[in-house]
């Protein structure tokens, strides 16, 4: 509810209309020819309204370019493609290689390795059709 009324705040005091959100992670996408002086107004609006209601910034997540990393995955709005960031594809090559030298997985073991591979089919074509059978 909380990030639901920041997102309002943020697209009727800002006129942001390409936000949005998922958990307390916001998202806004400036089409490239506003991208340089938009930026600056972007940041100085943002920044007043955060202090100006006490929140807490996390500015190493921010963000901007053609090529940008959220939650774990790389969105090129130039090659229009999401793919994972190469910490992600050197976890999951981490993972699953300990898992095959494994005679047997516990079941929390077997959980994780599915969750975490479960992220990576949103952007692993056919990847949700082999997990299936995990």
């Amino acid at each position: 509810m909380f990030a639901k009324g920041l997102h309002w705040i943020l697209q009727s005091h800002l006129h942001w209309q390409h936000l949005a959100h998922y958990l307390d992670d916001f998202i806004h996408m400036v089409p490239a020819p506003h991208q340089p002086t938009a930026l600056a107004q972007i940041n100085d609006g943002y920044n007043a309204i955060t202090e100006h209601l006490g929140l807490l910034r996390n500015d190493t997540k921010d963000d901007s370019g053609y090529v940008v990393e959220i939650l774990g995955i790389e969105i090129d709005s130039l090659a229009i493609a999401a793919r994972l960031s190469p910490k992600k594809i050197a976890k999951a090559t981490c993972l699953v290689t300990d898992a095959l030298t494994l005679s047997k997985l516990t079941q929390l073991q077997a959980q994780k390795l599915t969750g975490f591979l479960s992220f990576c089919t949103a952007v692993v074509l056919l990847g949700r059709t082999f997990l299936r059978r995990l």
